[in-house]
């Protein structure tokens, strides 16, 4: 990489939220259209079973190998229609013997289904299909239970220590979907009537728009009962903000699968974080005013739900490129000031470390940041932070920073670009 220790400009700005940004109503391009949605159906296979690990087929070809007790396949989209589903040991084929499921099952366009294989292979493996229908609403988290041990008795599940919110759930039935607000919930497994606890389930973190199901599967006599929580349905919506760090460009309007999302953001602006639908998305950057069929940036980008990204447009016009940063949610926390570093500048050396000013390369607080990364988030004490970015392992400063005034309770992006000048630094706030 090249190093122009000399040519470094020693400065800081802090860049507001731009204003006058507009957002767009966007849809992924991952998204199918309803006709299309209509006429498939997804199915999902959980490995239940007191059997080893198996291999399942659809119609005579193999579709998911070396599935484990606990395991799941996560939903598999197929055309409406019934299928031959067959299970049978890893590695062997479906014929004979070797078939420990067999059975015809119709998955209907539209529907989804979790299939369960319970049993065991001396009594029988059985599938048990699972209609799941969720629709969380975006303030609230939904959970069903499904009580899939072929040989555990009725059970409650309770609160750990506290009342019962589930009564006598028999083999093999499952609850509803039970609507309740988003957050952590410590449960327990007891038998149906009694204080006695069979199964003790890890804490459940629980978030607002998201729909999911709990099934206890395994054997209560083998002592393989467990608890495995999968996700059915998560509607959180990506936060994706904007930054524009290609020195030479003038002002850019930035599109989304074709649909403006940013007009006229001058270098140095950091936009709000915008929400979005999860998918994935055509992200085209081009100069204010020219279209986009000018863009000077063109990437397929995908943006889960519930994440949150940072796309910055660096380098040079001749060399721009997009880099996305995956960040943390931008919560604040009490008495500290939270900070990111992110190395958004393909002119500084490739990995750099960022210390106090005059400490010793052992109190680094970020260590080897590379080109196209960010730190961990640091908590620090509010007041003036006086840091210097170095090469690596070394007392050799690059770039004095100058000093950032922190304040409780907010969250600090900085990063590190290149300027007209030289290698600078953008700090934003994020949240507070």
């Amino acid at each position: 990489m090249l190093e122009r220790p000399a040519s470094f400009r020693r400065t800081i700005t802090a860049i507001g939220t731009a204003t006058a940004l507009a957002a767009a109503a966007i849809a992924p391009s991952s998204v199918l259209a309803q006709d299309e949605m209509m006429d498939e159906a997804l199915v999902r296979i959980l490995h239940g079973a007191d059997a080893p690990n198996v291999d399942v087929y659809v119609d005579g070809a193999a579709a998911v190998t070396d599935l484990a007790f606990g395991a799941n396949t996560g939903y598999v989209s197929l055309p409406g229609g019934e299928y031959l589903i067959q299970v049978t040991p890893t590695g062997a084929a479906p014929e004979g013997d070797n078939v420990v499921v067999e059975a015809t099952v119709p998955f209907e366009a539209g529907t989804m289904t979790t299939v369960v294989a319970t049993g065991n292979l001396d009594d029988g493996i059985v599938p048990q299909l699972v209609p799941d229908t969720p629709a969380p609403p975006a303030d609230m988290t939904q959970v069903k239970v499904g009580h899939m041990s072929w040989d555990a008795p009725a059970v409650d599940i309770a609160a750990d220590g506290g009342d019962v919110i589930v009564p006598g759930l028999e083999f093999p039935n499952v609850t509803d979907y039970l609507t309740i607000p988003g957050g952590p919930y410590d449960l327990e497994v007891r038998v149906a009537g009694t204080t006695d606890v069979a199964l003790d389930i890890d804490e459940l973190d629980l978030q607002n728009g998201v729909a999911y199901s709990a099934y206890a599967i395994g054997s209560l006599a083998n002592s393989s009962l467990t608890v495995v929580p999968l996700v059915d349905l998560d509607n959180r919506p990506a936060n994706v903000r904007v930054a524009h760090f290609s020195p030479d460009a003038p002002g850019v309007d930035v599109y989304a699968n074709g649909n403006f999302v940013l007009a006229g953001v001058p270098f140095g602006t950091i936009s709000n974080y915008l929400e979005v639908p999860a998918g994935e998305y055509q992200i085209q950057v081009a100069p204010q005013g020219a279209g986009a069929d000018a863009a000077v940036i063109d990437a397929m980008l995908t943006f889960g739900p519930g994440t949150w990204t940072t796309v910055a447009a660096v380098g040079d016009v001749a060399d721009i490129q997009p880099l996305a940063f995956k960040d943390p949610a931008p919560i604040p926390a009490e008495g500290v000031a939270k900070v990111r570093a992110y190395h958004a500048s393909a002119d500084a050396p490739e990995r750099v470390d960022i210390a106090p000013d005059g400490a010793a390369k052992k109190k680094a607080v970020v260590r080897k940041l590379k080109f196209g990364k960010a730190s961990k988030v640091l908590e620090l004490p509010a007041g003036t932070v006086d840091l210097d970015i170095r090469q690596p392992n070394k007392k050799k400063v690059l770039l004095d920073i100058d000093p950032l005034d922190l304040e409780a309770g907010k969250v600090y992006s900085v990063f590190a670009v290149t300027g007209l000048e030289g290698v600078t630094v953008i700090a934003n706030v994020d949240a507070e």
